[in-house]
């Protein structure tokens, strides 16, 4: 039995004019399990990122656990509903049909938070997008200032002092 681990990058938020913040993890099976590091990515290849370290970001570990566990439900139940289907249609008794039913609700209640952490959760605001527009078209890097700890902001800024001299 092969066991495939190492590192990954999941948690893909805040993204505007091609650059986002993403946490890499260690995974096994390509489950992550623990973070490692956050980035604003500014570049991408397959499994390598180019970009800034941030310190780490709650909100991408966060998207990229709740994103995990809400699709483990949805196959969870998914799997109970397509089991069970036979006994909804052969089963006379009220209380194996409302046991059915209220399945079939956590399902779609399940594919509802799941459609939401990955297609919406971690977008970012219209009042977000114009700080980082106008940070962006100063710098090149289109983040919000508290992303950065001290030092990396006071690098970035003796770079930027320097490259406009």
């Amino acid at each position: 039995m092969r066991i495939v681990f190492g590192t990954a990058f999941y948690g893909k938020i805040a993204s505007l004019s091609r650059q986002w913040i993403e946490t890499k993890f260690f995974h096994v099976w390509f489950i992550p399990l623990f973070p490692i590091s956050s980035i604003l990515v500014t570049s991408k290849e397959f499994n390598s990122r180019g970009g800034i370290e941030l310190p780490l970001s709650r909100k991408s570990v966060c998207a990229t656990y709740m994103r995990l566990v809400t699709l483990l439900f949805v196959l969870w139940y998914a799997a109970q509903v397509t089991g069970i289907f036979s006994l909804y249609y052969y089963s006379t008794r009220e209380e194996a049909q409302v046991a059915y039913l209220w399945l079939c609700g956590k399902t779609l209640l399940s594919i509802a938070a799941c459609i939401y952490l990955f297609f919406f959760f971690g977008k970012t605001t219209p009042e977000e997008a114009l700080i980082r527009e106008k940070v962006g078209r100063v710098t090149g890097i289109y983040a919000l200032p508290e992303w950065f700890d001290f030092i990396t902001a006071k690098d970035k800024l003796r770079t930027f002092c320097m490259s406009t001299k």
